[in-house]
């Protein structure tokens, strides 16, 4: 019978799928890479020009969203067949704590949330004290 943690017992036609998921979600992960690189830029050299507080909070939220998808491509990465099971070359201690941060995208949702949080202060600001 098939095992699901065995990659080479999955049927074949089902393994092709599975590597055109993998190439659409490094795809869709690359190109908002490139999307929020060239707006954080935009907004560096905005506020530059500028000197405007809104471009500030502005760029930090764009900062967020660029570490987190960052974080989301290791870890998508981390997962693909192929990849490392394990680090041993980093000891036990390391090895979980790549684990934990990375295969299980916990630096990217605190990235998310630190966004979510970053755009309720800013709508707070925007809004004033009610």
């Amino acid at each position: 019978m098939f095992h699901t943690n065995d990659y080479y017992s999955i049927p074949m036609l089902i393994r092709r799928g599975f590597k055109l998921c993998e190439c659409l979600l490094v795809c869709s992960k690359v190109v908002a890479l490139a999307v929020v690189s060239v707006v954080f830029v935009v907004l560096v050299f905005a506020r530059r020009h500028f000197g405007s507080s809104v471009n500030t909070m502005m760029t930090n939220q764009t900062a967020m969203d660029l570490f987190a998808c960052i974080f989301f491509t290791i870890g998508f990465a981390m997962v693909f067949p192929g990849a490392p099971k394990h680090y041993h070359w980093i000891g036990e201690v390391g090895n979980y704590a790549v684990c934990f941060l990375f295969r299980s995208r916990t630096l990217a949702y605190c990235c998310l949330n630190a966004e979510k949080i970053g755009h309720t202060v800013t709508k707070g600001l925007r809004t004033g004290p009610q």
